[in-house]
């Protein structure tokens, strides 16, 4: 009879640790899952955004071109930007928008080159058209200052958007932050 009940709980303690491996297993699959679905997101708000500013700063480029050609051959500026007017305000909304995801699932790092980034882009805006329009030197050198910066933001940003998963490379940092500190 002893046996019996020896077996008999023996039983269902291997069963009980085989359903909590099972319920284990099923938990780490959970979370593994939802971190790669976190990075997914987190690249894919990375990826869009530098994909939006490239496609701000191509437009951008164009519009001061064709009004400068325009300017140059005495043409109508107005009807030859009209369709770049309308390309530069989608092509500003985009970016916005993309940085809008950026700054609510990317790295708080990457977030903040990309509010620099639109800083950036809004000194860049006020200052293309007052080089455009007045043709003022000065203006023109903090127009291409501008740009020189944006160029520079965007490399900050494609380095911090690739490799590690930026919420996983913070945690890197922290960690060896404080491994510095109990060090010293």
């Amino acid at each position: 009879m002893i046996e019996q009940v020896i077996t008999a709980a023996a039983g269902v303690l291997g069963a009980g640790i085989g359903a909590g491996g099972a319920l284990l297993g099923a938990s780490m699959d959970g979370r593994r899952q939802r971190a790669n679905t976190r990075i997914s997101t987190e690249r894919e708000a990375c990826s869009l955004f530098l994909a939006r500013l490239d496609i701000y700063r191509v437009v951008v480029d164009e519009l001061v071109w064709a009004k400068k050609e325009a300017q140059r051959l005495d043409g109508d500026i107005d009807s030859a930007t009209a369709d770049l007017r309308e390309r530069y305000r989608a092509a500003w909304l985009d970016l916005l928008t993309a940085n809008a995801a950026a700054q609510l699932v990317t790295s708080e790092q990457f977030a903040d080159l990309a509010q620099k980034a639109i800083w950036c882009c809004e000194a860049l805006d006020r200052n293309k058209w007052n080089y455009v329009d007045h043709q003022g030197r000065q203006i023109a050198g903090e127009y291409k200052n501008n740009l020189a910066e944006l160029d520079d933001l965007r490399g900050e940003l494609r380095t911090t958007g690739r490799g590690k998963p930026p919420h996983q490379r913070k945690r890197l940092e922290s960690r060896q932050t404080g491994n510095l500190a109990s060090e010293g």
